[in-house]
């Protein structure tokens, strides 16, 4: 999916993510793939582990995510494990995963709906290993705009 930026392209992802997910039960989890690229001065070394060190990359995944679990409560409820409001929201990690693109190597992911988010900041080689891990029964969609490139990189 290709527009420009504050067009819906990750809450319409999201939610037909969440509808085969939880709905129609069309898939077993959702991941999330996400290039971690910084615009402007790097942020350096994040302690934590990897869900606190990928934290300020998806918060905004996050909160779309609570956004249409206040459309349809009782559909999407399974997602969160805890958390009353989207600052301690977390996400369950049976039907929900953050991937940070350069740990995707020597993973099989299958039976899945995956959401590549800002796919602009991807190389040839990342996305080429990105797609050759796509298993049997996997929804990929790639979402991007190809006007607002932030991998210094890439043109």
């Amino acid at each position: 999916i290709q527009s420009k930026a504050g067009y819906g392209k990750s809450y319409l992802s999201l939610a037909a993510a969440l509808q085969k997910v939880f709905q129609d039960k069309q898939y077993g989890k959702i991941f999330l793939v996400k290039p971690t690229i910084e615009i402007g001065e790097n942020l350096g070394y994040l302690p934590g582990d990897i869900d606190e060190k990928v934290e300020p990359y998806i918060r905004y995944m996050r909160n779309l995510i609570w956004k249409l679990h206040n459309k349809r409560k009782s559909k999407c409820s399974k997602i969160f494990t805890d958390g009353s409001t989207t600052s301690r929201l977390k996400l369950n990690p049976e039907f929900f995963e953050i991937l940070p693109i350069a740990y995707i190597r020597g993973m099989n992911i299958e039976n899945a709906f995956v959401i590549v988010d800002e796919a602009q900041n991807l190389s040839r080689l990342e996305v080429r290993s990105l797609l050759t891990r796509m298993g049997h029964g996997t929804k990929c969609v790639c979402l991007g705009d190809v006007e607002q490139i932030d991998n210094r990189y890439l043109n």
